[in-house]
């Protein structure tokens, strides 16, 4: 990253001595403790003194990498450091001091991939293999290289109280936790990744702390808003008095990953909780806006993406069609995609689920747009939002407990912006990631609830569609572990989590007939331990199938161009230069195709030139699909975009990827005529991938 980088704030190594920083608006006076292991005083402490700034400052000479110490405020604690850079012993431990230039990069000059050309895999280090450290998973990069993988999203690593979290629950923003590794096994992860051409991404939480280990109001009360509070808690300081100080503190925290570990950008979580409401651009800009500037000003290349409930298209890219200003970020999920296809595939219709159709035609312009929500208007009952239900404490236990916790009243609401003019690679999409599973009760995967049949035409539609693919840890082999919610709190907090976690699901009706006590405690060490990955298994022959299925959609996906954008709800026909994207309607209602029959057809373009057409049916019956002349049920061709129409007149294709064949061995069957594609026959959900042959 940057040479020019100067770390300000903490217990920064000079290379001879340690200058240590603190931020405190409305301290008296503050010491620095020396300790030992157990976080006792080895010498007489230090005084810090105060600048114009509220920065508080001292430099001891003797002070070297491995050091450790705390901080007493006005004469109170001691406490751990604020912006530690590793806490060995726990986040109630002694702050240790680190030497971020003793390790020795193997890959300085990487180029971060851009977010149009990646494919995301998200990674939990603790439960990402069974030893749960930096070091085993830098074991597996290779074979994460070898499946397709471009991008290795890390779930937050800012320290949390336990042996094991999610990490939403991060206290320490500078520590990476210690349950995984040292601060130099980070790094090596980081470099192996760099030198197999991986970008690396960061999960950050600035929206709030976590509730056990959080010591910022023994510093000063004015790190967290006075006026506004998150699911979770407080949120942090970003537009009250003194809140130029913690902005300070969170844009240097994300320099501080930039250039300290060479992370290639940043994944934010819950960004619609980061609230800023002073007027702008006086006195600084919006913090995301100021967040994405501080992010580019390293490196204009670095990744940038926010998870934001809100569709806001504002969010991406520097100017919105038509004028105005955006905030910078380079891309945003759309959970959208992920609600159409679990209801089309699970059929799932509680929660936010229900306001989502799963249609085919609903589907097709959830691609088209980028997210389905463009500034509809819904009918809200106490619908749970898409964020971690990790963060707890005596008001707020868990995220959805908020369900639970509020009166319903039905309230109408809008969601979504216009994203015209967005790239669609903009939009990161998934199937399944660590909310979407970690949310369910028993943390079950899709392909734990519906047949490989129906997954993995799922999955051709994610890893073909121009949107950015994000793939979970061991979907790619259908894994048989579950992703639980899991913490190791102290014993009062963590009866807290327990009990909310099961009150938050006791009106689902899956709990009609099953005890709310049969959900995994999320404080056993077994719900932890039944979440990590079996790698034993992507070589298991029940696994294997579906393994090569990703494998090849990915090798396919490497291929095709990726230059189209999202449409606004308002133009009538769109066309894409390389995608189009439609529902399949039909002449005719009869057996073989029931109405709401969900099937669609997705053209992109290749490399070359080639046309690249996929056929999907996600529905677990056979469908016969006649293009014209064949046989089954006649679709209305005239109903297609031109584009699509016009390729499927050509009568030379390839048959690239079939998923029936590599899920059950039983092939879609394809048929020509002389006006081109004359019949699909699946024998039941699936996705056949054709490609036009060479003049």
């Amino acid at each position: 990253m940057s040479g020019t980088w100067q770390a300000f704030l903490g217990a920064v190594y000079t290379g001879s001595g340690t200058t240590f920083r603190v931020w405190s608006p409305t301290a008296s006076t503050i010491e620095l403790i020396f300790t030992d292991d157990k976080g006792e005083p080895m010498k007489d402490p230090v005084a810090l003194k105060k600048n114009e700034d509220n920065y508080w400052e001292a430099t001891v000479q003797s002070a070297q990498p491995g050091t450790l110490y705390k901080y007493k405020i006005d004469g109170k604690g001691p406490f751990p450091d604020l912006v530690s850079r590793f806490q060995p012993h726990g986040v109630h431990g002694p702050s240790m001091v680190v030497d971020p230039n003793a390790y020795k990069w193997s890959h300085k000059g990487f180029v971060t991939r851009n977010l149009r050309d990646c494919v995301i895999y998200e990674m939990h280090i603790g439960t990402f293999t069974q030893e749960g450290t930096y070091k085993a998973a830098a074991d597996k990069l290779d074979y994460l290289s070898d499946l397709g993988v471009t991008c290795i999203e890390i779930l937050p690593l800012a320290d949390w109280p336990g042996r094991w979290n999610w990490g939403y629950d991060g206290v320490a923003l500078y520590s990476p936790s210690r349950a995984y590794g040292t601060p130099d096994e980070l790094r090596a992860l980081i470099d192996k990744a760099h030198g197999l051409g991986l970008t690396v991404v960061l999960d950050a939480v600035y929206n709030h702390l976590g509730p056990d280990g959080n010591y910022t109001g023994c510093y000063t009360s004015e790190y967290m808003s006075s006026t506004h509070n998150t699911p979770w808690g407080q949120a942090l300081n970003l537009d009250g008095k003194h809140s130029a100080g913690v902005r300070r503190f969170l844009l240097e925290n994300s320099l501080y990953w930039l250039n300290e570990y060479h992370f290639d950008g940043f994944r934010f979580d819950a960004t619609h909780a980061l609230v800023d409401d002073c007027e702008h651009p006086a006195p600084h800009p919006h913090f995301l806006e100021e967040l994405a500037s501080t992010i580019h000003g390293v490196d204009s290349g670095l990744i940038v993406t926010g998870e934001d409930e809100r569709n806001l298209a504002k969010m991406v890219g520097e100017k919105r069609p038509g004028g105005g200003d955006a905030w910078g970020f380079n891309g945003v999920w759309s959970d959208d995609f992920h609600h159409q296809v679990r209801v089309v595939t699970a059929g799932d219709n509680e929660s936010y689920f229900r306001f989502f159709s799963g249609t085919a035609d609903d589907i097709a312009t959830t691609i088209k747009q980028g997210w389905w929500y463009v500034g509809q208007q819904l009918d809200m009952v106490n619908v749970a939002d898409d964020a971690e239900p990790a963060q707890a404490d005596e008001q707020k236990v868990s995220d959805t407990d908020k369900d639970t916790k509020t009166e319903k009243k039905e309230e109408k609401k809008t969601r979504g912006s216009d994203p015209k003019g967005i790239p669609h690679g903009a939009f990161v999409v998934c199937i399944q990631n660590h909310d979407q599973v970690g949310n369910r009760p028993d943390g079950d995967r899709l392909h734990h609830v519906v047949p490989p049949t129906q997954y993995l035409a799922a999955s051709a539609l994610m890893l073909l569609a121009p949107q950015t693919p994000l793939l979970f840890q061991g979907q790619e082999w259908a894994c048989s572990t579950p992703f639980c919610f899991f913490t190791d709190h102290n014993q009062d907090l963590g009866k807290l989590v327990t009990e909310g976690r099961r009150r938050e699901f006791k009106d689902f009706s899956a709990f009609a007939k099953r005890s709310i006590e049969s959900i995994p405690d999320p404080q056993a060490e077994k719900t932890f331990r039944n979440s990590c990955l079996k790698w034993e298994e992507a070589q298991a022959k029940e696994h294997v199938a579906v393994l090569q299925a990703y494998k090849q959609l990915l090798a396919l996906r490497k291929t095709l161009v990726n230059n189209s954008v999202a449409s606004s709800p308002t133009d009538k026909a769109p066309e894409f230069e390389a995608m189009s994207v439609s529902a399949l309607h039909f002449e005719n209602d009869n057996t073989a195709t029931k109405k709401g029959t969900p099937c669609l057809a997705l053209l992109r373009k290749d490399n070359t030139g080639r046309s690249v057409l996929a056929l999907f049916n996600f529905a677990n019956t056979p469908v016969s699909l006649s293009f014209g002349s064949g046989e089954g049920a006649k679709v209305n061709v005239s109903s297609l975009p031109s584009a699509i129409q016009s390729a499927m007149s050509s009568s030379q294709w390839d048959v690239l990827v079939d998923t029936s064949a590599l899920s059950n061995g039983a092939k879609t069957h394809v048929a020509f005529g002389e006006s081109g594609i004359s019949t699909i026959a699946f024998h039941n959900a699936g996705a056949v991938v054709l490609c036009s042959k060479r003049a």
